[in-house]
Order: structure tokens, then sequence, then C-alpha cells
């Protein structure tokens, strides 16, 4: 039974994710630049609501879409596949959390809300219907050894090592910076 209600789930997330990919991909969702409803391109900016304010900016840049498009798309394919599903969660999870905070704040609509909610949940339930694999990735990622192989002489050059590098990239960041704004 369990195994059939996260194929029922995954598959309900990929087609309801995909669906709003799709939208997405497609330019439909928000209000592409240049292309404003005319109740919002004639409002002062000081006066358009939090949802057209929203729609506006996240259409301002068809590339900034794609890319939230086709991560939602490749999340929700990736949980069509047992082996996948944990990499599409993963995948999903940050979107739909960004999707509801962006609800939350810019009062986007309770059904949009829920939904988002919703597919979030059901990632939950997912990860908890797998919750040994989770658990085992979990530990192999975070895992260290009881002992260190180095001597203290070769952790002091290490962090030496490390330090240097740090200050390395920092200056390197400073000076493309520095280049990029003359």
């Amino acid at each position: 039974m369990k195994k059939y209600i996260e194929l029922a789930l995954r598959f309900y997330i990929c087609l309801k994710i995909g669906i709003y990919a799709v939208g997405k991909i497609a330019g439909g969702q928000f209000y592409d630049k240049g292309e404003l409803p005319p109740n919002v391109a004639v409002k002062p900016l000081q006066e358009v609501g939090s949802f057209e304010l929203a729609w506006t900016f996240f259409g301002y840049s068809y590339e900034y879409v794609l890319f939230i498009g086709i991560s939602q798309l490749v999340g929700g394919l990736l949980l069509l596949w047992d082996k996948t599903k944990l990499l599409g969660v993963a995948i999903l999870i940050p979107i739909l959390l960004n999707i509801i905070i962006v609800d939350v704040f810019f009062k986007i609509g309770a059904g949009a809300l829920f939904s988002a909610v919703f597919y979030f949940f059901c990632l939950m339930v997912i990860l908890f219907l797998n919750q040994e694999k989770v658990k085992t990735l979990l530990q192999t990622l975070f895992s260290s050894p009881l002992a260190s192989p180095f001597s203290t002489k070769q952790l002091m050059i290490n962090a030496l090592i490390i330090a240097v590098s740090i200050v390395v990239l920092f200056a390197l960041e400073s000076f493309f910076m520095r280049l990029l704004s003359v």
C-alpha cells in the first residue's frame, strides 16, 4: 500500500508542477516585459498591488522564468523514477518554499498558497515514506571519521593553505568587481 501511495504522490506532483513549469516556459504565468495588463500599466508604482508588483517583477526576465520553469520540470520528471525521486524532491523543496514565501508576503492568493503548501506536504510524505534511504544518505553525507588521519602539523599546514586560498579568492573577487564597475 505504501508503494502505491508514494507512486500516486510522485505522479501527482510531477503532473501539477509540470503544468506550472510549462506555463512559465510558454510565457503564460507572469506579466511579460513590456506587456503589462492595461489596468497595471497606467498605475503609478506606489499604487500597484503586491500581486501585480510580484508578477511584473518575475515576468521582467524571461531567462529567470525559464530557469525556474525548467527547474520545476526537471524536478517533477525526476520524481517519476525510483532511483531519482529523492533528487527530484531535493530540487522541488526549495522551489516550493520560495513559492510559499512569495505567496505569503506578496499576498498572491489563498488558492495558490494552498496548492504550494499541499505540494510541499506531498514531498514531505514522500521523504517520510523513504526515511530509511534519507537517513542513510544523511549519515553518509555528514559522517566524519573518529580520528583524523593527519598529524597536528599537517592540520596546521592545511589550515594555513585554506586561509591563504580564501584571501586570494577575496582579492580576485575584489579585483574583478572593480574591473566590472569601471
